[in-house]
């Protein structure tokens, strides 16, 4: 369930988040029944913010996706372990019946 999450994040959410960062905020100059002119203003606060979002979401796909493959390691050393156990126990089995005999 992390890796889906992690990939959403690295490569939908983050660049989104980027590509609508705006550091003006307008008004005016709408397409309706507006008539006054479009004047912009700087707002550091604002475009900060959605970069910051930005980042945010990029560092927590990465933190996911760490632990996606943390977690596929640590299951995959556990089962692989589990069949040298298993094998381990068979071959044993297996040479104290042919000495047996």
């Amino acid at each position: 369930m992390t890796v889906p999450t992690a990939l959403m994040d690295i490569f939908v959410w983050a660049p989104s988040f980027a590509m609508f960062a705006s550091f003006e905020t307008c008004t005016g100059g709408g397409i309706i029944m507006n008539r006054q002119p479009k004047v912009c203003t700087s707002d550091y606060a604002k475009g900060m913010g959605r970069m910051f979002v930005s980042v945010q979401s990029l560092l927590t796909g990465v933190i996911y996706l760490l632990t996606a493959v943390i977690s596929w390691t640590v299951f995959a050393e556990s089962r692989d372990s589990s069949i040298a156990r298993k094998n381990a126990v068979a071959m044993a089995d297996t040479m104290t019946h042919v000495t047996r005999r």
